[in-house]
Formats: C-alpha cells, sequence, structure tokens
C-alpha cells in the first residue's frame, strides 16, 4: 500500500532538470495545537508552528494561528483564521500578518480511498510591505484508510498569487506525502515530506519534513 505513494513521490523530486541558479532548501517544522468545540458543528483551532532550517540555526520562524471553523455537511467545512509570522533569516527580522477563508470537501469512502479538496483565499502583509498580497489556494488529495493509527496520503497544491500578471500568476506548487494517525479520540498526529517549487522565479525548491500533533478536547 505505502509503494505506490513513495515511488510516485520520489519520481517527481527526481523528475525535474535542475539549472545552476536554483537552490534547494531543508527545512524541518514542528507544529502542536488543539482543538475546542463552540456550538454545534464549529470548533476553535489553535496552533503553533514553528519552522527552521536542518540546523535550527540561520533561519527560524514562529507561526501562531487561530482559526474558526464551521460544518455545513458531512462532506463540506468552511474556515477562517489569521495567523502571525515571526521570521529572523541570518539576522534580519520579518514579521507578517495572514488572514484566511477556505472550503473544504471530501467525498464518500472509495473501499479504502478518500479524495479531498481545499480551497483558499489568503491576503499577507509584510512587516516592509505597503501593501496586501492576496492569493489563491487549491489542494487536491487523496488518501487511504488502512487503519485508524495509520492513514497515508498524497496531496498536490497550486499558489496563484493575485498581485502578479496573468503570465506570473502561477507563484508555487507544493507535492506531498502525509501519515496520519489516531493515537485516541483525543490525539492525533501527522507527519509530512513535501516539496514546494517556486514557478515564477528560478524554481528555487524547499524540500520539507513536518510533524504536527493535535489535541481534540
Amino acid at each position: 500500500m505505502k509503494r505506490p505513494f513513495l515511488v510516485l513521490f520520489c519520481l517527481c523530486l527526481l523528475g525535474e532538470p535542475v539549472t545552476a541558479k536554483t537552490t534547494t532548501e531543508y527545512q524541518t517544522w514542528l507544529a502542536a495545537g488543539a482543538r475546542v468545540p463552540l456550538l454545534k458543528n464549529t470548533d476553535l483551532d489553535v496552533i503553533a508552528l514553528q519552522k527552521s532550517n536542518t540546523t535550527i540555526t540561520d533561519i527560524y520562524q514562529v507561526y501562531p494561528k487561530v482559526s474558526l471553523s464551521y460544518r455545513v455537511h458531512r462532506y463540506l467545512r468552511l474556515e477562517t483564521g489569521t495567523r502571525y509570522a515571526f521570521e529572523f533569516d541570518e539576522g534580519e527580522r520579518d514579521r507578517r500578518l495572514r488572514f484566511f477563508q477556505d472550503i473544504g470537501t471530501g467525498s464518500p469512502a472509495l473501499w479504502l480511498f478518500k479524495v479531498g479538496y481545499r480551497f483558499r483565499f489568503q491576503q499577507t502583509h509584510e512587516e516592509n510591505e505597503d501593501k496586501w498580497t492576496p492569493k489563491l489556494r487549491n489542494k487536491l488529495s487523496l488518501s487511504a484508510s488502512v487503519s485508524p493509527y495509520f492513514k497515508p496520503g498524497i496531496y498536490y497544491e497550486h499558489f496563484l498569487d493575485l498581485s502578479e500578471t496573468q503570465e506570473n500568476m502561477s507563484a508555487d506548487y507544493r507535492l506531498g506525502l502525509s501519515i496520519g494517525s489516531r493515537i485516541t479520540r483525543a490525539h492525533r498526529l501527522k507527519l509530512k515530506l513535501f516539496q514546494n517549487t517556486e514557478l515564477n522565479g528560478d524554481d528555487d525548491k524547499e524540500r520539507v519534513l513536518s510533524l504536527s500533533y493535535h489535541h481534540y478536547f
């Protein structure tokens, strides 16, 4: 079951031409959060995400995030929230504020498999910029419910920068593998390995290992 996901992901990583100007960064992302039910079908999520390079020295970022979600239907979920970023890059400091709105949907179970889709509109303001940067993000995922403790998946996400001209609007894409685990009803873990590739620049890449924990009250 795991082999098709790994083979497809490795082919995508290795199958792209590399130019002299292309750079590849390796990062680790660690996150912890909690979900609290407020009303019927309405949840509050509070998450803290820490990003760094593999040596945790030159690049260091902290992202606290708060969001409110509402389940309209079993297969339809709406979410809105905000995220603040503290970034330290080789002695330079930057801060960013982001607002986002999501529409997420998923298919009924098709044997072991489920297909999911998420549409996000976000606006980000950087400390040293005078304007907001709007982006659209489309994410398509496929997961397999092998067991509550092991749910592998693969996903693709495409970023559109609405502040750019039409020919440069495609900003990035993200391709990754994920493994979700429901340890108990209250404790969830998710491991992700993905690559983020720049599209309207030098095709720079970020390869990320991400581990997140979520507590459900």
